[in-house]
């Protein structure tokens, strides 16, 4: 286990786009934080915002590293080119979060505490509730994988109306969003960063199978969470709502959770090659069937 006081440097890691005044929040709330015998260090990654955010940056925190993207790199290359930065700082930990989360006041010394408890090595994740109330439950672990069907089993059904403060203790997940995940520098060399084949979507999910592959434990802390802003959440996410024309474009998209390449390469990796077909039948009538049953209101 790895002493809470040798925890010196933590860096956290943000990609943004044009989410300057929900950038501006988290922010706030980061550096609120009650961190005491943590170094901390903010690398936000700004991919071609026009927004005013870079100016927003400058005035209000200066002491965040800023990284400057063309506009086309999307998640992944964004937190790849993060992590650059972060290996410069020598962080012992890093902590990746999105632009339009909301944390509580002690969001960060809950993760570092927890991450003391897990063994050395691994990666902890972050409990995730809609912003809005009452607060529903969008992710809490995964405790199985069905390769075949290509299913996660959750502990809790997505959308379910829970009290964060009801749940507690440190589980075991097979896979993480990148909302709040925690882990040490020393497993971005041997891992090579997120894979930026998954360009927007599914490359926090292939780090941790990847990381597990390789010996890592994979664990999610129920003792504090992120509140995630559902209304920008990313294209293809069920309860957006979407037209049917642009929910079957986004199988085609890139930039999409449903891209249906995203999928392929994924189940190569990690499903069962030879029940691709299978898989890609499944995949398909889960993302027909979300799009019913998980509504907001």
């Amino acid at each position: 286990m790895v002493p809470f006081l040798n925890i010196q440097k933590v860096s956290v890691v943000i990609p943004t786009f044009n989410r300057r005044d929900m950038l501006q929040k988290i922010l706030t709330q980061i550096y609120s934080q009650d961190i005491t015998g943590i170094h901390l260090f903010v690398v936000v990654v700004v991919d071609g915002s026009t927004d005013g955010t870079l100016e927003m940056l400058e005035s209000m925190f200066p002491q965040v590293y800023v990284v400057r993207g063309t506009g086309n790199w999307w998640y992944t290359k964004s937190m790849n080119k993060g992590f650059e930065v972060v290996r410069m700082l020598r962080s012992d930990y890093i902590l990746t979060l999105n632009d339009d989360c909301e944390i509580p006041a002690n969001y960060l010394r809950t993760m570092m505490m927890d991450a003391t408890e897990c063994p050395e090595d691994s990666i902890l994740g972050s409990m995730s509730f809609t912003l809005s109330k009452p607060h529903r439950l969008t992710f809490s672990g995964s405790f199985a994988f069905r390769q075949w069907r290509f299913k996660y089993i959750n502990y809790h059904k997505t959308l379910s109306v829970i009290d964060p403060a009801t749940l507690s203790g440190i589980h075991p997940s097979l896979v993480l969003p990148g909302r709040g995940m925690l882990f040490p520098l020393s497993l971005l060399n041997p891992l090579k960063g997120f894979d930026e084949k998954f360009v927007q979507y599914a490359s926090d999910y292939d780090f941790c199978f990847r990381a597990r592959k390789k010996g890592a434990k994979v664990f999610i802390t129920w003792n504090t969470c992120v509140f995630e802003n559902t209304e920008t959440t990313g294209l293809g996410t069920p309860w957006l709502q979407e037209s049917w024309g642009d929910f079957l474009k986004g199988f085609l998209s890139p930039v999409s959770k449903n891209y249906i390449v995203k999928y392929i390469r994924f189940i190569a990796r990690h499903g069962i090659l030879l029940l691709l077909p299978v898989s890609l039948i499944f995949i398909f009538v889960a993302h027909f069937k979300n799009r019913f049953t998980q509504r907001l209101h």
